[in-house]
């Protein structure tokens, strides 16, 4: 048979089960006669007549003598005495003696006041001074050998009789039978639980009852026990030890009923254990009790109870809000400020300590609040200042804020919000538009080039009447579409910044002379006077700048001159200094009438003739600017009336 098989026995359980109880039972008496025995003075005393108990039973009865001797007038203290039944020779062992203590002038005197019978045999005398604040009085007691009355002391003896032999062996066979139960309990709970073919854990009827109750039914049963068993045994051991010898109906009845107590006691907390094993294997052995129900149950009402507060708090808080919204921002703060500045006021009238304290305290808050609204302030000033610098990613912490200026800090992120929203939407279009005319500008090389270089064979052929006229035409055409189509490109490049910038030590002066000379012949066929002027008195002009680019945006503004000069006129170039800037000013007047404002002038594929007669694409004027731009300077335009005058300013190296 295996490990399994027997944990799944109903027989092993119940042999576990009874002899735990014995064993818990027999451990128990063993202690509590040894306790017994120790309590008494049984340890190291071969005589009865020694121990403690004796002698605590002989006093007692000198103690009863002399609360009757305090209560008796002297002349009748021996009349009382001989009255009293418990001192009765047939019903008592103890002899007592009653002296009173006088003074003389020979010393102490002995003054006999009473006695009872003396015992022919004596094992035990001793005595006592006992006073009342006035009167000394001795009791001498006397016990007698053997004790012929059954009475306390009797008991006591054949207590003693029966436990002082076994002394000495009650400790160990009570812990050997703790062991044994300690051991017995530990297989019982092991196999608690289990059941024939059954691999989870079963829990019986007794598992299922709320475990607290359990515990509770078993603390009541056995302080009712113990209770009874203390009020039938009022003189003690002795009673039980005369039970087992001489087995009369009532003193065995006493005994059966303290047994009993003992072995139902122990067959409860052996219950108790075993149960206690069969609800930890099943697991969420708290649940089944009153008390986690109970706490569950006022842990729901407490959870109703607390969100119908929370319901009625922020109803109560969105009218005070409603109300409070609806006054205007100067209002509340003179609510927030006059009215406790009224009442210290009144307070500090008074004079009194209370309303002084009470001025102060309103004092207090006021400057607290005050302080708050200042940090509220603060918050809201910088986070203002920072949505000017352009950080529309920054946001105003408005947690702690109330009212009007939790609303504003609100407002002040809706707005950064939104502009961050807004630059990204921009910047999106502005990129789509971007790759879009870029894709499109490189689509279109490819069919031009081949377009270019058959009319470039056209022309090469020898062609008569108008179809040598349209060649020319088409070549003319072609060269402006390629034209336009790498000023798309630049643009597109220049606008996303897909281009290379080395900044180095430029000479402005000499870029400008090189393009008055690349621009000799074409100011001459367009009826132009070109005047360069250099006002800085330097023959050279160092500024940071990136030669390349900045000769192509001064080419770009050539080119829209040579192309939008009124024949005839002068084209000044100036080359100044100002505020540490060097300054290349372009100025013409314009053949076609300037009808749009500077800034349209400056966008993409706008030009100054409405009509779009001329060769320009449009592109020129903002190529120009960004490419200066990316250098780090500036390109500007001004026109009045039919002057056009363009500026590019660089810082001086």
């Amino acid at each position: 048979m295996d490990l399994n098989s027997i944990k799944r026995n109903p027989a092993v359980k119940v042999i576990l089960f009874i002899l735990s109880a014995a064993l818990m039972t027999g451990s128990l008496i063993c202690f509590s006669m040894w306790a017994y025995g120790m309590s008494c003075g049984y340890d190291g005393q071969d005589d009865f007549y020694k121990t403690d108990q004796c002698k605590d039973y002989a006093l007692t009865t000198g103690w009863r003598v002399h609360d009757t001797v305090m209560n008796t007038p002297p002349d009748e203290i021996q009349e009382t005495l001989d009255r009293l039944e418990y001192l009765d020779p047939e019903v008592c062992n103890v002899g007592i003696e009653v002296y009173q203590m006088t003074e003389g002038e020979k010393g102490a005197e002995e003054v006999l006041k009473g006695a009872t019978l003396i015992p022919a045999n004596i094992a035990l005398t001793g005595e006592s001074v006992m006073s009342d604040g006035f009167v000394e009085y001795k009791i001498k007691y006397y016990v007698s050998d053997p004790l012929t009355a059954k009475d306390g002391l009797y008991w006591a003896k054949e207590s003693y009789d029966f436990i002082y032999p076994k002394m000495d062996a009650l400790v160990p066979v009570g812990i050997l039978c703790f062991a044994a139960m300690a051991l017995s309990i530990f297989c019982l709970m092991s196999c608690a639980g289990y059941r024939k073919e059954r691999e989870e854990v079963i829990l019986n009827p007794l598992d299922k009852v709320p475990y607290d109750i359990l515990l509770a039914v078993f603390a009541a049963a056995a302080v009712g026990i113990i209770v009874c068993i203390a009020l039938v045994l009022e003189d003690g051991w002795y009673k039980i030890i005369y039970s087992a010898s001489a087995l009369d109906s009532t003193n065995s009845g006493v005994f059966v009923l303290c047994g009993a107590g003992v072995m139902i006691s122990s067959c409860f907390v052996t219950g108790i254990f075993a149960t206690t094993a069969s609800r930890v294997k099943a697991g969420g052995w708290w649940r089944n009790t009153v008390i986690f129900i109970l706490c569950r149950i006022l842990w729901k009402a407490v959870k109703l109870i607390w969100r119908a507060c929370i319901r009625v708090l922020k109803f109560m808080g969105s009218v005070i809000k409603k109300m409070i919204s609806g006054v205007p921002l100067v209002w509340k703060v003179m609510l927030v400020t006059c009215i406790p500045l009224g009442i210290m006021v009144i307070c500090a009238g008074i004079g009194t300590g209370a309303s002084l304290l009470m001025a102060l305290f309103i004092a207090i808050v006021l400057t607290g609040i005050v302080f708050y609204i200042s940090l509220c302030m603060r918050s809201l000033q910088k986070g203002g200042r920072e949505l000017a610098s352009g950080n529309e990613d920054h946001r105003i912490a408005t947690e702690r804020m109330i009212f009007d200026l939790k609303e504003h800090g609100e407002n002040l992120n809706n707005i950064g919000q939104g502009m961050s929203i807004a630059v990204s939407q921009r910047m999106k279009s502005e990129r789509l538009k971007t790759e879009l005319i870029t894709n499109v500008s490189h689509d279109l090389k490819t069919p031009l080039t081949s377009m270019i270089n058959y009319i470039d064979l056209l022309g090469k052929e020898e062609l008569e009447g108008q179809a040598a006229e349209y060649v020319e035409v088409l070549s003319r055409q072609a060269a402006r579409l390629k034209k336009l189509t790498e000023d798309v490109v630049e643009a597109s490049k220049v606008s996303t910044g897909n281009m290379t910038v080395d900044l180095t030590k430029t000479d402005a002066f000499e870029i400008i002379n090189q393009a008055a000379g690349e621009y000799k012949e074409r100011f001459e066929d367009s009826d132009l006077e070109f005047i360069l002027r250099n006002t800085t008195g330097r023959e050279s002009v160092y500024i940071t700048a990136d030669g390349r680019l900045l000769w192509r945006a001064i080419d770009n503004l050539m080119s829209n001159i040579c192309k939008y000069s009124q024949p005839g006129t002068r084209v000044y170039v100036d080359v100044a200094e100002e505020n540490n800037e060097a300054v290349i000013s372009f100025k013409n007047i314009s053949k076609d009438e300037l009808n749009i404002s500077e800034e349209e002038l400056m966008e993409r594929f706008v030009r100054g003739d409405s009509s779009r007669s001329s060769e320009g694409s449009g592109l020129g004027l903002n190529i120009a600017k960004n490419l200066v731009k990316i250098q780090g300077g500036e390109l500007s335009i001004k026109i009045d009336g039919d002057l056009f005058k363009a500026e590019i300013r660089f810082k001086i190296n």
